[in-house]
């Protein structure tokens, strides 16, 4: 859709924002879900260990795939330029606008599919995936009135809303709940939140007297620091 509705130059920069916000989350947690499936593919006929070990998985994911979206999301305008370079900065808004879709990829997806796969439902996930593919087109194209930042806006909320359908598709029926999932983001979403406003605060700072790698190295600390902290209180 964004090779086709803009101009070359934003499909390079939509290209390069996506890559660069989901790449690496893709590779630390194919290792995960490669343990997580069969382990709960053991115990799908006892729903207490069952709840038990998706609840510690999620938590898993969540812990560290939502600071590190939260954290894309406020600082990507110094990210991009220490990473890709200044010729690049263009794609600032973007992405920053894929980071809610890379939550949904890094957070919601994964237990969604060791649901669907530990749960012997493939046919199900088939029919979810068709679903999945419609809605992300369709947002996307409705989106293309607003250029290429627009249609990543759309793609994060495809994503979000996608995968939170998933979800209730993937438990429907087996006598477990969703709701396991979205019990266990909580934590990280309100100590991200929290990490957000340190991380800003200390970008806002040191900015313009400290230069771009020193200021992302001191508002990655402060994030981490308040989010530890957040999330132990």
């Amino acid at each position: 859709v964004v090779g086709w509705s803009c101009v070359p130059e934003d499909l390079g920069l939509f290209n390069r924002a996506i890559a660069l916000v989901l790449l690496p989350f893709q590779r630390a947690i194919a290792p995960i879900s490669s343990v997580a499936i069969p382990a709960l593919a053991r115990v799908q006929g006892q729903p207490e260990r069952f709840a038990k070990a998706m609840a510690d998985g999620t938590l898993l994911v969540g812990f560290v795939a939502t600071p590190a979206c939260t954290y894309i999301a406020v600082s990507g305008g110094q990210i991009v330029p220490f990473v890709l370079g200044d010729d690049w900065t263009a794609c600032v808004p973007m992405f920053q606008a894929t980071a809610p879709g890379a939550f949904g990829v890094t957070a919601l997806m994964p237990p969604m599919s060791w649901a669907f796969n530990a749960l012997g439902r493939p046919h199900r996930q088939a029919s979810w995936a068709l679903g999945a593919l419609v809605l992300c087109a369709a947002l996307c194209a409705a989106a293309t009135p607003f250029g290429s930042s627009g249609i990543s806006v759309a793609s994060s909320a495809a994503a979000i809303l996608a995968y939170s359908i998933g979800l209730v598709m993937a438990f429907h029926g087996s006598g477990l709940s969703h709701a396991i999932v979205f019990r266990e983001l909580w934590r990280p979403l309100a100590a991200s939140a929290v990490g957000a406003l340190a991380a800003r605060g200390v970008t806002d700072a040191t900015a313009s007297p400290l230069g771009l790698g020193p200021c992302l190295a001191l508002s990655m600390g402060a994030f981490a620091a308040a989010y530890l902290l957040a999330w132990s209180v």
